[in-house]
């Protein structure tokens, strides 16, 4: 349960996390409140007492479908 921040503000807490191999970036669900889960918005996710950038994407990356091209 990472601690969320925005502008120094701590609030929301993240529920899990891991890394995407298949995106090459890490991923977290977090719980933040509804105004601020807007595409683009940008926070800072405290793991092991070191603050990193996180940005609300759009849609989850994940194709179902099997539909993005793959090498």
């Amino acid at each position: 349960n990472e601690a969320i921040y925005k502008d120094g503000e701590l609030v929301g807490r993240a529920t899990s996390g891991g890394y995407g191999w298949r995106l090459g970036k890490s991923l977290v669900l977090a719980m933040v409140p509804p105004a601020m889960a807007t595409e683009g918005e940008t926070f800072e996710i405290e793991i092991l007492g070191q603050r990193h950038k996180a940005t609300v994407i759009p849609e989850s990356p994940f194709d179902p479908d099997n539909v993005r091209l793959r090498a």
